[in-house]
């Protein structure tokens, strides 16, 4: 006998291999929806230039997702319902806005979007209403395709699909039967011109770089593989949900005492008070729109309103650091972090305020440019959020988070699919036509692109050739040379977008076009 003094018989158990999943049929033509939303993906990039084009394919994504849910017989929750919609909406502001930039966060919007709407209608969120958590929903969405990245080959090859051995088969004879009727219809109705025309934009041959569309197809395969692996790990809640667990530990991030936080808070609240008291006569200005001596409305509106926004900012910071780090076990300091909330809030609302209204004596001396807008509409949701902060105080299950963002999400609304390029152009050239704005700047018109043509337009029947020859020359230069870049643009009808209709329309008036 062989028997150790000190051995102990142990029984091990084999690591359980995770099962392999099978696909249904509507999950293997999913898969392969992804791989041709992959592919379209690729042709209108970037959405600046092919905007008709990225809003069907956002229309496209969602639709057909839906379609394949609804034969899955997903129930359709009223928030990814309601995200969903908003997205579509949002998607509209790529062929209604003029600002590529705008046009690209739209898109970004609802892209993300799209992957929130697979990730909670499989009920995934962390709470199921509109709550503060959907910021981290939003995140978690993104993360959960790399769990079950490689699940889009299995699907593709090895579902159900090829098992039934009918669905591609059936889509392969259609082609083949529909290529002679095709041909034969479109020969016959090549006759008429616009519809050969659209067709030539539609199907642009004559731009057609095979090398392109290769790589292409090559790049929609880890494009698909991601859509479908935030699927399949949606459907299996086969993620790690570390958002998720993460947010039920905040708690144990509260080290800090209330005392400690509010001794750190003393000093800072000090300087506020001294700062007020000591530039009320010079930031009241700002409000009754009298200038200070010595100044001019532009050295006025710009000192100290960036520091303004910074010192903000900062508050917010501080707020959060309070929020995450305060220790809640008694009264007290429950107490104090109401009075803290309350101070830091006023103080921001006095200095958002003083900068608001700088801003807007600016405005009213100088007019609209994409940049005073952009601050200005920061400025009131920084607002609204301290507002909120104070209001929650007494009425605890305000959702703070999720009324800010509806917020946000409305001004992004505004400034996007009612095409704020287009208003700010508008605004300016009416002031000047109406005698309230001294000049209107030129250049600033032409940086709009096309939303600055129309107003351009107007400008020439406002300013004589013989009364003011510099400047009717200097309009005429710019819409010339806007005119040239339209017709040497590579245009198709995915290009389409309603401020560069509206831009030829004008130039088509003035017949440069």
């Amino acid at each position: 006998m062989n028997n150790t003094p000190n051995q102990t018989n142990v029984t091990v158990f084999p690591i359980p291999k995770k099962a392999s999943r099978s696909y249904t049929v509507s999950e293997s033509i999913f898969a392969w929806f992804c791989f041709l939303a992959g592919y379209i993906f690729c042709r209108v990039f970037p959405v600046g230039k092919n905007p008709l084009g990225g809003f069907l394919f956002l229309i496209s994504l969602f639709i057909g997702t839906a379609i394949i849910f609804k034969i899955q017989k997903k129930l359709f929750g009223i928030l990814p319902t309601i995200l969903a919609f908003s997205a579509i909406l949002v998607s509209a502001a790529l062929i209604s806005c003029s600002n590529v930039f705008m046009r690209f966060l739209a898109f970004i919007y609802a892209l993300f979007t799209y992957f929130y709407f697979i990730y909670s209608v499989h009920g995934n969120a962390i709470k199921k209403n509109f709550s503060g958590f959907i910021l981290l929903d939003y995140i978690n969405a993104l993360l959960t395709a790399f769990d079950s990245i490689f699940e889009f080959f299995k699907a593709m090859f090895y579902g159900k699909i090829r098992k039934s051995g009918t669905v591609i088969l059936k889509i392969l004879v259609g082609i083949a039967i529909t290529i002679i009727p095709t041909i034969i219809v479109l020969s016959l109705l090549s006759y008429d011109s616009t519809f050969s025309t659209i067709l030539e934009n539609i199907f642009d041959f004559e731009d057609l770089n095979i090398f392109s569309h290769i790589l292409s197809l090559i790049l929609a395969v880890p494009i698909g593989m991601y859509m479908f692996g935030t699927y399949v790990s949606c459907a299996d809640k086969s993620f790690s949900n570390q958002i998720a667990s993460g947010a039920t530990t905040l708690k144990k991030m509260r080290l800090l005492s209330a005392l400690t936080l509010s001794i750190a808070s003393l000093p800072i609240l000090f300087l506020y008070v001294v700062f007020f008291i000591s530039q009320w006569q010079y930031y009241i200005s700002g409000f009754t729109g009298v200038l200070p001596e010595g100044f001019s409305y532009a050295k006025y509106a710009r000192e100290g309103f960036f520091q303004l926004m910074a010192v903000s900012f900062i508050n917010l910071v501080i707020l959060l650091v309070i929020y995450l780090f305060m220790k809640r076990d008694t009264v007290l300091p429950k107490i104090l972090l109401k009075i803290l909330t309350i101070v830091y809030s006023v103080f921001t609302l006095i200095l958002i305020s003083t900068a608001l209204a700088k801003m807007l004596m600016y405005i009213d001396c100088y007019g609209l440019t994409q940049k005073r807008v952009y601050t200005t509409c920061a400025m009131i949701i920084l607002a609204a959020f301290f507002l909120l902060m104070i209001i929650r105080q007494f009425m605890k299950k305000l959702p703070v988070v999720a009324i800010t963002l509806v917020l946000s999400f409305i001004m992004f609304i505004g400034l996007t699919l009612f095409n704020i390029d287009s208003t700010i152009a508008s605004y300016n050239v009416d002031r000047y036509i109406d005698g309230s704005l001294e000049s209107v700047d030129i250049e600033a018109l032409e940086d709009l692109g096309y939303a600055g043509i129309p107003e351009l337009v107007r400008l020439l029947d406002v300013i004589s050739a013989d009364e003011d020859p510099s400047t009717y020359k200097e309009i005429m230069e710019i819409l010339e040379d806007m005119a040239d870049d339209l017709k040497d643009e590579d245009r198709n009808v995915f290009s389409f977008s309603i401020p560069a209709s509206k831009a030829e329309a004008a130039l088509k008036e003035i017949e440069l076009l």
